[in-house]
């Protein structure tokens, strides 16, 4: 039998296309992948389906530097990663960009399945001092309770519970640790904004970070939000499923 490869892709979504919503952004890949004359895996059945797997879907609004999409391939079938990424440059919008891909054998687990945890940029308009203060209420509090409404029932979590780290950073170092390009996301060109980090665990439940910015009491102010990174656990340490390509990386290659 002929192996069986999926195409991994990391990618950025970024400026008006952050409007755009998770199952918008599937029917604009299977489109791009389609015009880009990429070989494409479907399922069986009637009512054939592009074989395309995403990971956590981000909320609307939101940008990042940091989404993931497998595209299985038919048996048999691989593709080189020049090819790949010039072909989908041609074939994607505006506002969204191939930060890197590499080509493995048919992954056990699935995105959604594999990602453990996330990170997140809050970029909240406010002073230093105040989001500070607002870190520490946060993490001096021995509970921070996030009131949900879960199929017509309402219960109560602690937040702290899917926090796992929050901190501030500040704006121009974010910047410089941008992909190539991309240090702009998000263009926000005036001053004001302050940028809070924060790590939040992945699971059958967890905080959505319009969630942490209210138990955070900074709901009444503006904010954008950029997701910077997926994480997995391997072993005792956690990978991200695609990492970024480095200077070294001349091409994208195989990797199993």
């Amino acid at each position: 039998m002929s192996p069986s490869f999926v195409v991994r892709i990391r990618y950025a979504k970024f400026s008006k296309v952050r409007f755009l919503s998770h199952r918008d952004m599937a029917r604009l890949w299977e489109r791009a992948w389609r015009r880009a004359a990429l070989p494409l895996r479907y399922s069986l059945g009637l009512q054939p389906r592009a074989r395309l797997s995403f990971g956590l879907a981000l909320p609307t609004g939101a940008e990042s530097v940091a989404e993931y999409l497998d595209v299985h391939l038919p048996d048999g079938e691989t593709v080189g990663g020049d090819l790949l990424r010039g072909a989908l440059a041609e074939s994607l919008p505006s506002g969204v960009q191939v930060l890197a891909a590499g080509v493995l054998r048919r992954p056990s687990t699935s995105l959604q399945e594999s990602v453990t945890s996330n990170t997140w940029e809050l970029w909240i308009r406010g002073t230093p001092s105040e989001i500070d203060q607002a870190i520490g209420r946060f993490e001096a509090s021995a509970s921070v309770p996030v009131q949900r409404e879960r199929k017509g029932k309402v219960g109560v979590d602690d937040a702290k519970e899917f926090v796992s780290a929050l901190r501030r950073v500040e704006a121009d170092v974010v910047r410089r640790t941008r992909p190539d390009g991309l240090a702009h996301v998000p263009a926000l060109a005036e001053g004001g904004w302050v940028v809070l980090v924060a790590d939040l665990v992945c699971g059958s439940r967890s905080l959505r970070p319009s969630e942490l910015v209210s138990v955070l009491g900074l709901g009444d102010r503006p904010v954008r939000l950029v997701r910077s990174a997926q994480w997995t656990t391997q072993g005792s340490r956690r990978a991200e499923p695609l990492p970024l390509p480095t200077a070294a990386d001349a091409h994208v290659g195989a990797r199993a």
